[in-house]
Protein backbone atom coordinates (compact mmCIF):
# COMPACT_ATOMS: atom_id res chain seq x y z
CA UNK A 1 0.00 0.00 0.00
CA UNK A 2 1.23 3.29 -0.93
CA UNK A 3 0.48 6.58 0.91
CA UNK A 4 1.23 9.57 -0.56
CA UNK A 5 1.32 12.54 1.27
CA UNK A 6 1.81 15.25 -0.77
CA UNK A 7 3.66 16.58 -4.42
CA UNK A 8 6.82 16.66 -3.29
CA UNK A 9 8.50 14.97 -0.26
CA UNK A 10 11.65 15.85 1.38
CA UNK A 11 13.73 12.54 1.53
CA UNK A 12 15.55 13.08 5.12
CA UNK A 13 19.32 12.09 5.38
CA UNK A 14 19.58 12.08 0.99
CA UNK A 15 19.22 15.98 0.92
CA UNK A 16 17.40 15.78 -1.97
CA UNK A 17 13.24 15.46 -3.20
CA UNK A 18 11.55 12.86 -4.27
CA UNK A 19 8.39 13.01 -6.29
CA UNK A 20 5.55 11.20 -4.28
CA UNK A 21 3.16 10.90 -7.11
CA UNK A 22 3.99 9.18 -10.25
CA UNK A 23 2.49 6.91 -12.72
CA UNK A 24 3.59 3.81 -11.49
CA UNK A 25 3.36 5.17 -7.40
CA UNK A 26 6.80 4.59 -7.19
CA UNK A 27 8.81 7.20 -5.31
CA UNK A 28 10.64 8.99 -8.14
CA UNK A 29 13.72 11.48 -7.56
CA UNK A 30 12.97 14.74 -9.15
CA UNK A 31 16.26 16.44 -8.07
CA UNK A 32 19.23 14.80 -6.89
CA UNK A 33 21.98 16.85 -4.89
CA UNK A 34 25.35 15.58 -5.31
CA UNK A 35 27.38 16.01 -1.82
CA UNK A 36 30.63 16.87 -3.39
CA UNK A 37 30.86 17.65 -6.81
CA UNK A 38 34.18 17.29 -6.97
CA UNK A 39 34.18 14.13 -5.93
CA UNK A 40 32.35 13.12 -8.81
CA UNK A 41 34.95 14.93 -11.00
CA UNK A 42 37.65 13.15 -9.30
CA UNK A 43 36.06 10.21 -10.07
CA UNK A 44 35.84 10.57 -13.97
CA UNK A 45 39.24 12.03 -14.42
CA UNK A 46 40.07 8.72 -12.53
CA UNK A 47 37.68 6.52 -14.73
CA UNK A 48 39.15 8.51 -17.77
CA UNK A 49 42.60 7.88 -17.01
CA UNK A 50 42.29 4.00 -16.51
CA UNK A 51 40.67 4.09 -19.76
CA UNK A 52 43.73 5.61 -21.13
CA UNK A 53 46.40 3.53 -19.15
CA UNK A 54 44.34 0.63 -20.73
CA UNK A 55 44.20 1.41 -24.14
CA UNK A 56 47.85 2.70 -24.13
CA UNK A 57 49.20 -0.32 -22.55
CA UNK A 58 47.32 -2.84 -25.42
CA UNK A 59 48.89 -0.15 -28.02
CA UNK A 60 52.39 -0.75 -26.97
CA UNK A 61 51.95 -4.80 -27.60
CA UNK A 62 50.79 -4.00 -31.11
CA UNK A 63 54.28 -1.91 -32.09
CA UNK A 64 56.81 -3.29 -34.02
CA UNK A 65 60.16 -3.55 -33.35
CA UNK A 66 61.41 -0.04 -35.17
CA UNK A 67 58.27 1.72 -33.43
CA UNK A 68 59.23 0.17 -30.24
CA UNK A 69 62.81 1.77 -31.13
CA UNK A 70 61.65 5.29 -31.68
CA UNK A 71 60.09 5.53 -28.29
CA UNK A 72 63.34 4.36 -27.11
CA UNK A 73 61.76 0.77 -25.47
CA UNK A 74 62.47 -2.76 -26.09
CA UNK A 75 59.73 -5.50 -26.68
CA UNK A 76 60.75 -6.68 -23.02
CA UNK A 77 59.78 -3.25 -21.49
CA UNK A 78 56.84 -2.92 -23.66
CA UNK A 79 55.27 -6.63 -22.76
CA UNK A 80 56.26 -5.49 -18.93
CA UNK A 81 53.95 -2.29 -19.08
CA UNK A 82 51.45 -4.38 -21.01
CA UNK A 83 51.46 -6.76 -18.09
CA UNK A 84 50.77 -4.16 -15.67
CA UNK A 85 46.88 -3.33 -14.12
CA UNK A 86 45.02 -0.40 -15.68
CA UNK A 87 45.16 0.72 -12.03
CA UNK A 88 49.12 0.99 -11.50
CA UNK A 89 51.35 2.98 -13.00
Amino acid sequence: MVIMFSRFVVHPGAGHLVNAISGSGLMVPVRVDIESPSRFVGALKLLRLWVMRARERRALVRLDEHALTDIGMSRADALSEAAKPFWRR
